[in-house]
């Protein structure tokens, strides 16, 4: 996500996975697992776009989408956070200003999840990131990430935690000078509710 221009990021780096079972999440448990308004990162605020995406959405291209088929795809969810100074058109955005995108992708199983999650991790090193670097992460489910780099279309710094708990990969992007602990911060809050299909309980971690 870059500045005034909300654009979708799909990113993903890799570890050991350490399965921890547990019921399936479901598309209706998705607008409950996503980042809130309320749980903005400090500085944003929640956009008025954004919501559930199909497919064609998560696929850059034919191939990606070929492979997404395959990988049992069935629905992403994503939040935007835009700086505060973006919802005035009289404002400019300054080069310290911070933004945050949030996904969650829904699969089938677990196992096309993960296989999507190392083709992003791909994309995101080749294509989308320049100087990328791993960052440690805890383990907040069955596969955790994180990767700090520069995006190729401005130069700005962006810092991502990506997690997969059990058949939903869930993404937070922070495009600016993020403070890592809120990107992590809002990567727990949404696994923690992926780790409880169907309660939706609000996490209490993060702190404006």
């Amino acid at each position: 996500m870059v500045r005034r221009s909300l654009a979708v990021v799909f990113v993903a780096v890799a570890v050991a996975a350490c399965a921890r079972g547990g019921d399936p999440v479901e598309r209706e448990d998705l607008p409950g697992i996503i980042l809130r308004a309320d749980e903005a990162p400090e500085g944003t605020r929640k956009a008025d776009v954004g919501g559930e995406q199909d497919l064609d959405v998560f696929a850059r291209d034919a191939a990606e989408r070929a492979a997404l088929v395959r990988d049992g795809f069935v629905a992403g969810y994503v939040a935007y956070f835009a700086p505060e100074e973006w919802f005035d058109p009289r404002e400019s955005v300054g080069e310290d200003a911070v933004s945050f995108q949030a996904i969650a992708g829904l699969f089938r199983e677990a196992d096309g999840a993960s296989s999507s999650l190392r083709r992003y991790m791909d994309d995101l090193r080749n294509r989308q990131l320049e100087d990328a670097v791993d960052l440690e992460v805890p383990a907040l489910g069955d596969e955790s990430f994180g990767l700090r780099g520069v995006a190729p279309t401005d130069g700005s710094p962006l810092l991502v935690y990506l997690v997969r708990v059990r058949n939903v990969i869930l993404v937070v992007s922070g495009s600016g000078p993020v403070d890592q602990d809120a990107v992590s911060a809002a990567a727990r809050a949404m696994a923690d509710r992926a780790g409880r299909p169907g309660s939706h309980s609000p996490w209490v971690g993060i702190s404006r």
